[in-house]
């Protein structure tokens, strides 16, 4: 049977929209700082970047300046890369980002004589900064996570829960922790989604098409489609407006906690993983201002989470009980 939840054809920015039924459906998460906290996370993995070129090159991997040295001079070149890419107005997703920057940083380590660094080499160091950086999210992983997951997989069994994130953070790489409870997850560095990264609806509608064709539940009748994440523009915001029901993770409340994404939105400070321009900045202040209107629930733990998902249910529940009354 069909759920409830069902999309237009995307034709725009503003087309995704979603009505909502009494069960849950489908329950997607963003990943970074919402299930694990993405500074640290990147931090590890770019450590583990810069062990590899060294271990390429030929450098002491115990000589902590020089691995700082090298860490900083990636992210210079991303850096670098992002600026001409919006110079000359041309996509570029932060998988290609980084790969330029560990190729300019690589070409100034070594003779300025030696041959351009191939493609293969470069390949290698990033494949070796995305698997620490999915190892790392398992280490740093946030308390109650797993057991909100548990609980939630519990209460509905029938559920999809899969990812949306804009990063290269994948829970079906992460066999210790996330793997068991995801069914998929969507990147807005898949070939199929970017540029559509969130807030774009493209991203969303390519997780709701994901889920159409490969995990619907075969006996589903009506069914609520709920978002969790921490950023009020991205996920709030981006998910709202195509139709979900919103979770809104404001980890330790945004008053206590100055990393959160609303807390940066609000001071416009960019966190130091961050290559995003001034006005792309100021630009996501004010989507987060609309998003926090679009809020359903929020929660300050993620323990929290299956008591938000039972509220948002029963509420959708009495509104369409309602509007059945009311229309009979």
């Amino acid at each position: 049977m069909t759920s409830s939840f069902h999309s237009k054809s995307l034709s725009s920015s503003s087309s995704c929209l979603y009505s909502a039924g009494a069960d849950l459906g489908l329950l997607t998460f963003d990943l970074d700082d919402t299930l694990f906290p993405v500074g640290p996370v990147v931090m590890d993995a770019n450590q583990g970047m810069a062990k590899e070129i060294h271990l390429i090159l030929g450098i002491d991997d115990n000589d902590n300046d020089k691995m700082e040295s090298t860490i900083a001079g990636v992210v210079q070149g991303m850096r670098d890369a992002r600026a001409k890419a919006t110079a000359t107005k041309q996509p570029l997703s932060y998988s290609e980002q980084r790969k330029q920057g560990i190729r300019q940083q690589m070409e100034l380590m070594v003779p300025a004589s030696s041959p351009p660094m191939d493609q293969a080499t470069v390949d290698r160091v990033f494949d070796a900064w995305l698997t620490e950086r999915n190892h790392a999210a398992e280490r740093r992983i946030f308390p109650g996570a797993l057991e909100a997951l548990e609980t939630i997989v519990t209460n509905y069994p029938n559920a999809c829960i899969a990812a949306v994130t804009n990063g290269r953070g994948n829970p079906l790489d992460m066999t210790k922790t996330l793997r068991p409870y995801f069914r998929f997850c969507i990147s807005g560095e898949d070939d199929a989604v970017f540029p559509n990264r969130k807030p774009h609806a493209g991203i969303y509608e390519a997780s709701l098409d994901a889920y159409y064709s490969k995990h619907q539940s075969s006996d589903e009748t009506d069914a609520t489609w709920i978002h969790v994440g921490d950023c009020l523009a991205n996920d709030v915001g981006g998910s709202a407006k195509c139709g979900a029901k919103t979770i809104w993770y404001d980890a330790g409340g945004e008053e206590n906690n100055e990393n959160s994404a609303a807390a940066r939105a609000k001071s416009g400070a960019k966190p130091v993983w961050s290559t995003a321009p001034p006005a792309e900045m100021k630009k996501r202040a004010a989507l987060a201002e609309e998003g926090r209107k679009l809020v359903s629930a929020r929660v300050t733990s993620l323990l929290e989470l299956p008591d938000a998902i039972s509220d948002i249910l029963s509420a959708t529940t009495t509104t369409t009980t309602t509007t059945t009354t009311t229309t009979t």
